[in-house]
């Protein structure tokens, strides 16, 4: 999914006018990029078998907005600063 985003990023890039939006669509491949090892961290916790529970079984994975205000390149770098 991450390589298909970039993939797209030219073109969508060109499809937008308004600058601000441009802005966005261009970190957005990045910003899902940077969640790899946090998702892949909390997966591998979530289905570690055990020897009390039969392993869950992933049926999907969906992504959504949660955060509608502030700048998400911001949040991207702080967030990277504070695990160095």
């Amino acid at each position: 999914l991450e390589q298909r985003l970039n993939d797209r990023l030219v073109e969508r890039l060109q499809q937008e006018r308004d600058p601000a939006r441009r802005d966005l669509i261009y970190g957005f491949p990045q910003q899902f990029g940077a969640l790899k090892d946090c998702l892949q961290s909390f997966l591998e916790g979530v289905f570690k078998p055990n020897a009390f529970e039969e392993r869950a079984l992933l049926r999907g994975v969906y992504f959504t907005s949660g955060t509608q205000e502030g700048s998400p390149i911001d949040r991207l770098i702080g967030s990277k600063a504070q695990s160095m």
